[in-house]
């Protein structure tokens, strides 16, 4: 009958044929669909990739109501309702088969990297057992939206608060056991790294607090990512270019500059140090800006970060080509290093000893007559026995067990090289005659 109108072609169940266009259409007028719409304004949202935009509509109606209103429940502004939201979402996980969960994974990886940064730490908290239990129930169907996911899920093992690091970590390690963690790493490297960078480099109008965490994760989660993948895939043609794009960004280094957070300098320390370990040539070629990056803090007396910045120093030193010539040794770097032993190690010895006989041998081998390097022995062994005589080493056993073995050690090594015996017998009488009547 010629009067009714031309329909197109049907698929199986005499739908319509899903177009990107469509199907973005349909989903903007489905109340229960969760996407940014269904998130507070201006809340934080890191990158996710495209996998994680429902190219059909249906899927979305495949949701059973009860994960629709929790998923709804966790995008409130509210905290209690977030945490009652992921409770249920626990529960529903429990009770609900493989097929349902993954008709609500799609859904997950938005809201996951949303409240993975969450102002409240009982949220990340939830959030973290709420995701062990989805992951763990669906194995390897997360594949299709694994690399949505990874970035968020990787850096939260470095999340301030330790119950929620402790379980995004455990969540790894129990979906992807044995070798198959480092696969899954590798294989969302690239999306790891974008994750990274932008936690460090994006700026939001975010509490100051919540802004340091996001940062904390990034660089902690960069840190971390250098230990655990192998140098073969990072230095891969298609993986350098995200570390070494991050490293001639000057705004890499004034993230830390302008920042007071103790905990993000902790953090940049550790980074610089496994930067250097496992890519010298990128530490090597970006020297200029990243020494005075570190050295800066030498006269930074807190006490907690002493040890990270001085492995750190100690690493640059011994790995980076010429780095004496982006760092005066004599005039900053022994300084701080004298008084650094003076203070008993600011309460450190037993961490910082060890590393006292490697930074004098690194210091003696930039001076160049063995006058100069006489000297700088008997500033190094007055310094340490000062260190002895300071109060809060009367009270620790410990702590003056670390100074009185590195005295003698140090001893031990100046007898080793130096070829003056007048030299060395006035070291061990000035000393010995020092303890005898301290």
């Amino acid at each position: 009958m010629g009067g009714k109108d031309k329909k197109g072609p049907r698929t199986k169940g005499n739908t319509k044929p899903s177009s990107s266009g469509r199907s973005a259409e349909l989903l903007g007028h489905i109340p229960e669909f969760v996407g940014f719409g269904g998130l507070p304004e201006g809340s934080y949202v890191p990158i996710v990739g495209i996998n994680s935009q429902i190219e059909d509509a249906s899927s979305d109606l495949n949701v059973p109501a009860d994960f629709r209103l929790s998923l709804r429940k966790m995008g409130k502004r509210d905290s209690i309702t977030k945490i009652k939201a992921l409770q249920e979402f626990s529960e529903l996980c429990k009770q609900n088969s493989v097929d349902t969960l993954k008709c609500v994974l799609p859904f997950w990886p938005r809201i996951f990297s949303r409240l993975a940064v969450d102002g409240d730490r009982r949220v990340r908290e939830y959030l973290h057992k709420s995701h062990s239990q989805l992951t763990s129930q669906l194995g390897r169907n997360i594949a299709p939206h694994l690399k949505d996911m990874m970035g968020a899920w990787f850096t939260s093992q470095c999340d301030t608060y330790a119950p929620a690091a402790s379980l995004a970590s455990h969540s790894l390690k129990t979906c992807f056991p044995g070798n198959k963690l480092l696969d899954a790493i590798s294989f969302c490297h690239n999306e790891i790294m974008d994750y990274i960078k932008d936690s460090i480099f994006k700026e939001e109008n975010l509490p100051d607090e919540q802004q340091e965490r996001i940062t904390i994760g990034g660089i902690g989660g960069y840190s971390l990512l250098l230990q655990q993948v192998k140098s073969d895939v990072i230095e891969a043609e298609k993986n350098l270019p995200r570390h070494t794009e991050v490293w001639v960004n000057a705004n890499l280094y004034k993230v830390v500059e302008k920042s007071k957070s103790l905990i993000i300098k902790q953090a940049w320390f550790g980074l610089i140090y496994n930067l250097v370990h496992y890519l010298p040539k990128v530490a090597q070629d970006n020297s200029k800006k990243i020494l005075p990056s570190v050295f800066k803090f030498l006269d930074d007396s807190e006490s907690t970060s002493q040890l990270a910045l001085w492995e750190t120093t100690l690493k640059i030193l011994m790995t980076v080509e010429n780095a004496s010539s982006y760092v005066n040794l004599p005039s900053h770097a022994t300084p701080r290093f004298l008084n650094l032993l003076r203070s008993a190690c600011s309460g450190n010895a037993s961490k910082i000893c060890p590393l006292v006989v490697p930074y004098v041998r690194l210091l003696r081998d930039n001076k160049k007559t063995s006058t100069e390097k006489e000297e700088l022995d008997r500033q190094v062994i007055e310094a340490l026995f000062q260190g002895l005589l300071c109060r809060n080493i009367a009270n620790s056993s410990v702590e003056a067990s670390a100074l009185s073995s590195t005295l003698f050690q140090l001893l031990d090594y100046i007898i080793e090289v130096t070829q003056d015996s007048t030299h060395v017998t006035e070291l061990l009488k000035n000393t010995v005659f020092c303890l005898k009547f301290s």
